[in-house]
């Protein structure tokens, strides 16, 4: 992954990772420990300016409990197609 956006210019600043078993953990999705990690280790971060792109039901709800907003990445999309769509989405009412 990190090779794949590197050679698109993308600099990754941190790959999260839970290792734990299913239940063992407060950091495996849905749980949003992952996410709270990432937002204390970068304190400029704020979890409602930030954006999570997930492809499943347990990534849109860790974000929901960590406070991040998320969009539900497109059956067989890309994440460019995902990030275009929330680009081009309309402006909240």
């Amino acid at each position: 992954m990190e090779r794949e956006l590197g050679s698109a210019g993308v600099v990754l600043d941190a790959i999260y990772v839970c290792p734990h078993d299913e239940g063992a953990c407060d950091c495996r999705k849905p749980a949003p420990g992952l996410l709270i990690q990432a937002l204390r280790d970068y304190p400029d971060l704020i979890a409602r300016d930030s954006i999570l792109f997930g492809d499943s039901a347990s990534d849109l709800e860790a974000a929901r409990r960590a406070g991040v907003p998320a969009v539900q990445m497109p059956v067989n999309g890309s994440l460019e197609d995902a990030v275009r769509a929330w680009l081009t989405r309309p402006p909240s009412a």
